[in-house]
C-alpha cells in the first residue's frame, strides 16, 4: 500500500521530505499561505524530493483539463513525478482517458458513490480518492464505498488504485489495511502516531533505561554541584544550602570535613511537624544522623539505583580517591 502525506502547509511538506519513505505528497499549493506569488515556482519548491505529487487543476470541459495539464510541464515537472487531481465528471474523465494515453498519471477525487469510482475506472484512471470524512458528514458509508471499489476493481481488473484520503482519526488506517485500499493520503498529526502503540512505548522506555543502567556511570549523570554544611551550621543554613545546590538534601561535615551524615528535605519536614519553625536556628549537632549512603562515581548507574531502591531514599553521596564529589538525585537516573 502506497503511503502519501496529505497537506497544505509547507512547514509540514519539509518534514514529509525528510521522512524518506514517503511515497509522495497530496496537496493543493494555491491554498499554501506564502509570501511568494509565483505559484508556478512554489509548486516547483514543493515537488523537489517527493517521488510524485498529486496536482489539482480545474477547468469546464476537457480540453481546459488536458490543456493544464500539459501547462503544469512548462513548471519544470516531470510526467513521471506529478499525478494530475481531477474532480469527478463526465468532462473530467474524458480528459482523464486522454491523459492516460498520453503518459499522465491521472487520480479523480470528488467520488461519492460506486458509480463514479466505476466511471473513473473505465477511463482508466491511475487512482480514484474515497474522502472518507467528506461522505461521513454527508450521511454516507464511506468504508462501505471503499470496500465496494475495491471488490469492483478486483473483479473486473481494472488497474486503478482506490486512494484513501481525509482521513481524521488512525484507526481508520487499520481498516483500510483489512480492505485492501491501494493507497493513503495521511495528515502529519496522525502520520507521526501510526508507529505508536502503549506497549512499544512503555518496551521501548524500558529498554533505555537498562541500557542507561547497565553502560553508564554516576560520574557521567550526578549533578555538578556539591552541596555541604557543618554540624555548627543551623537547618536554616541548611535549608539555604539545598536551595543554592538544587538539591533535596545536603552533605553534614564535622570540623575535620569528615562526613558524618546528610540532612534531607523528609528531615526538614519531620522537624518542622515536630517543633514548629523555631527549628530554623536549632544547630545540626541537636540531631542524629545515620552513616549515609554512599557510592563511588565509577560505579555503573545500576548500582546506585539498587542502592536507593533498598534504602528508599532519594539521594546518594558520591565520593572518589578524592572524598566526597557531589551528590545524584534518583532523578537523575530516570
Amino acid at each position: 500500500m502506497e503511503l502519501f502525506l496529505e497537506s497544505n502547509n509547507l512547514e509540514e511538506i519539509e518534514w514529509g521530505k525528510s521522512l524518506g519513505f514517503l511515497n509522495g505528497l497530496s496537496t493543493n499549493y494555491n491554498l499554501i499561505k506564502q509570501n511568494e506569488v509565483d505559484l508556478d515556482a512554489l509548486l516547483l519548491k514543493i515537488a523537489y524530493g517527493y517521488e510524485k505529487i498529486f496536482v489539482e487543476i480545474h477547468g469546464n470541459t476537457s480540453d481546459e483539463l488536458i490543456h493544464e495539464a500539459h501547462r503544469l510541464l512548462s513548471f519544470g515537472l516531470e510526467k513521471e513525478n506529478v499525478i494530475v487531481r481531477i474532480a469527478s465528471s463526465l468532462e473530467g474523465v474524458k480528459a482523464c482517458n486522454t491523459l492516460i494515453v498520453d503518459g499522465f498519471s491521472v487520480s479523480i477525487f470528488m467520488v461519492y458513490n460506486l458509480q463514479q469510482a466505476y466511471m473513473a475506472m473505465h477511463a482508466n484512471a491511475s487512482y480514484i480518492e474515497i474522502a472518507i470524512n467528506d461522505l461521513l458528514q454527508q450521511g454516507f458509508d464511506g468504508m462501505q464505498l471503499l470496500e465496494q471499489s475495491i471488490e469492483a476493481i478486483d473483479y473486473y481488473g481494472y488497474d486503478s488504485k482506490i486512494l484513501f484520503t481525509n482521513i481524521n482519526h488512525k484507526e481508520a488506517i487499520q481498516r483500510a489495511l483489512q480492505l485492501g485500499v491501494h493507497a493513503v493520503a495521511v495528515p502529519k498529526h496522525i502520520l507521526v502516531h501510526l508507529a505508536d502503540n502503549a506497549f512499544t512505548k512503555t518496551g521501548k522506555q524500558e529498554n533505555i533505561r537498562t541500557m542507561r543502567l547497565s553502560t553508564l556511570r554516576v560520574k557521567d549523570v550526578m549533578k555538578k554541584s556539591n552541596p555541604t554544611i557543618h554540624l555548627n551550621d543551623t537547618i536554616l543554613e541548611a535549608v539555604v544550602q539545598m536551595s543554592k545546590g538544587g538539591m533535596g538534601a545536603v552533605a553534614v561535615l564535622n570540623d575535620k570535613e569528615e562526613l558524618v551524615g546528610v540532612f534531607t528535605d523528609g528531615d526538614l519536614r519531620r522537624q518542622l511537624q515536630q517543633s514548629g519553625k523555631d527549628i530554623l536556628s536549632k544547630k545540626l549537632s541537636e540531631l542524629v544522623f545515620k552513616e549515609p549512603a554512599t557510592i563511588d562515581a565509577h560505579a555503573f548507574l545500576g548500582e546506585a539505583y539498587a542502592i536507593l531502591k533498598e534504602k528508599r531514599i532519594d539521594n546518594i553521596l558520591v565520593t572518589d580517591t578524592t572524598g566526597l564529589i557531589g551528590m545524584l538525585d534518583i532523578q537523575d537516573i530516570d
